[in-house]
């Protein structure tokens, strides 16, 4: 997804203060990856991600950064 793209639904996530649950299962592989939804919109974004797919299918380690205490 375009990072103009990630911005304008990040937006739309802050204009109407609705969280967002972003997967992002690949996350530590690109050297130049785009914008997380979590760093355009912290405050809102639940940021969902495992090490299953980037280390090792055996490994069985997911976790969870939540924009608040909720």
């Amino acid at each position: 997804m375009t990072r103009q793209r990630r911005e304008a639904l990040a937006d739309v996530t802050l204009r109407y203060n609705a969280p967002m649950i972003e997967d992002e299962p690949y996350g530590m592989l690109p050297f130049n990856a785009p914008a997380t939804f979590a760093e355009l919109a912290p405050d809102l974004t639940y940021h969902v991600t495992g090490l299953s797919k980037t280390l090792g299918a055996g490994l069985r380690v997911g976790y969870l950064k939540a924009p608040t205490s909720r």
